[in-house]
């Protein structure tokens, strides 16, 4: 399992008309009472199974608002059920949570007259050392991992599709009319058609990941450039998220302003690591359930008497061992005082006499036991560090030996020889897979389509460690890209269609009517 800290923050819309946002923050979200000030909570967490969204509703504003309630409420009693599970069935989760909230948004939208709603949902769910990412909509989640920044999703709007079919460029995509007209969303009727997220990532997380979830706000209105200055920095959850939203108020941004920041801190921890931690994850998640305010002074401490507690056969005092020992050498150091006669006191003056070396002898010996008593310390000391050593080398091995096995060696390549290789390859045909690794039996992260261009990094006569346009790495098999593109020379059906309809005139209608009765 994982261990996470986390911050969010979500401030209320300045103006009206703009998408409401919500967030689902380990079992908590923003509640009506809370509308009127900034949202922010922080949080650890040991949990084996740790779930977090942002979710973006279109429409009138206060049903907007109302309907992320309803939707926020569901989800939290689907995912009550799975906080605690060790291993958690993907699948059917996700099909339940889209189905389930799908439906919620379509009772709101009826009981409000077929009132237009439409909710946007990007969802991480961290199981043991491995991320899975649910999306729908165009909120967004970035990943920041050893200095790159990696796009964890993409934007199911109209303005998106224009991008992918190379209508306009990428950097026209957010100043284009369709950036919010969405094609995937909850709230879609069955004559709409099927809710289709894409939940394609899967992958494995490693110490010091940071993964970046923000609202349309910050996606659509703030340069990719400027966030990722931000997420860059070496600050903590909280401090990340809070600059995140002040670096877009800057930018004039005065709606969707959320963003919400999971930072890995260890991918390694055993269960009873996650039991001694559970007091404090408990603790701060209950903080984090009530709004922030500043520090009230604190008052000079005053002795407050013991509470005297009445004793019983259940709860009766015990005297402490130092008590006890005091007690036992009271009543031998004071026996009763017999009658000496001369021989006695005689015996008594000799042992009188050689006090002075009998008190050496004693210190000499409190000496010996101090030495020994602390080189005994030492001794154990060293043997608890020797066994904690051995003990986490041995699980570091039991957990990643799995990634041990493969035959392929990852290539270790210069800076230099990066920018020697740095050059545009083209995929000869779709759904080319795009391994984690070097090899076939690795994770697939993403697809290549026929002729997508992509950068090759590095090759090793087997294997091709590439980048796709979007920032996302990984590796092909090298006969799988060419630096031709194949779709050249090829005719599209789509290019030769006028989407105009024809038009027709009443005169026409009434000919063709003629033409038929006769």
């Amino acid at each position: 399992m994982s261990k996470t800290s986390s911050a969010v923050v979500c401030e209320t819309n300045q103006i009206l008309g703009k998408n409401q946002e919500n967030v689902y923050f380990h079992s908590l979200y923003r509640v009506p009472e809370e509308f009127g000030s900034s949202y922010i909570r922080s949080a650890k967490s040991t949990a084996p199974i740790q779930i977090c969204a942002v979710f973006s509703a279109q429409g009138e504003d206060t049903l907007a608002a109302m309907t992320l309630q309803a939707v926020l409420a569901k989800m939290q009693e689907i995912t009550a059920t799975t906080q605690q599970m060790s291993v958690l069935d993907y699948e059917s989760f996700t099909t339940k949570v889209v189905n389930v909230l799908n439906n919620t948004v379509c009772n709101e939208s009826i009981k409000h007259n077929g009132a237009n709603i439409r909710v946007s949902m990007s969802m991480i769910i961290i199981e043991g050392d491995t991320l899975r990412v649910l999306n729908i909509g165009n909120t967004h989640i970035w990943m920041f991992r050893q200095g790159k920044l990696i796009s964890l999703t993409e934007n199911q709007t109209v303005a998106h599709r224009y991008v992918q079919m190379g209508a306009i460029p990428k950097d026209a995509e957010y100043t284009h009319e369709g950036r919010n007209e969405l094609t995937q969303y909850l709230g879609r009727f069955a004559q709409d058609g099927e809710v289709l997220p894409d939940k394609k990532v899967h992958l494995k997380l490693m110490d010091g990941d940071e993964l970046v979830m923000i609202g349309t706000g910050l996606d659509q209105d703030v340069p990719i450039q400027k966030l990722g200055v931000v997420i860059a920095r070496p600050t903590q959850p909280e401090t990340k998220a809070s600059e995140l939203i002040s670096c877009a108020m800057k930018q004039g941004v005065k709606a969707g302003l959320t963003a919400l920041v999971v930072r890995i801190e260890s991918t390694l921890l055993l269960p009873g690591d996650a039991k001694i931690e559970e007091a404090a994850v408990t603790n701060d998640l209950s903080v984090a359930s009530k709004p922030i305010v500043a520090a009230a002074p604190v008052a000079p401490a005053v002795p407050v008497a013991p509470v005297q507690q009445p004793a019983s056969a259940d709860n009766a005092p015990t005297i402490q061992s130092d008590e006890l020992r005091y007690r036992m050498n009271q009543q031998f150091q004071e026996p009763p005082i017999p009658a000496f006669g001369d021989e006695e006191e005689d015996d008594f003056d000799d042992e009188d006499f050689e006090t002075p070396a009998r008190s050496r002898s004693s210190e000499k010996k409190k000496k010996e036991k101090k030495g020994s008593a602390l080189k005994n310390i030492l001794i154990g000391l060293l043997i608890f560090l020797i066994c904690g050593v051995v003990g986490y080398a041995g699980m570091y091995v039991l957990f990643n030996i799995a990634h041990w096995n493969g035959d392929l060696k990852p290539i270790e390549t210069s800076e230099q020889s990066f920018e020697e290789l740095d050059q545009v390859m083209y995929a000869l045909y779709d759904d080319t897979a795009l391994y984690v690794e070097e090899s076939l039996d690795s994770q697939t992260i993403d697809t290549l389509a026929r002729g997508e261009a992509i950068t090759l990094l590095a090759s090793n006569g087997s294997f091709a460690k590439i980048r796709k346009e979007n920032g996302l790495m990984g590796y092909v098999p090298l006969d799988m890209i060419s630096e031709e593109d194949p779709t050249i020379g090829e005719k599209s059906e789509t290019e030769f269609i006028d989407p105009t309809p024809i038009p027709t005139t009443p005169t026409e209608i009434t000919k063709a009517t003629s033409q038929k009765q006769k």
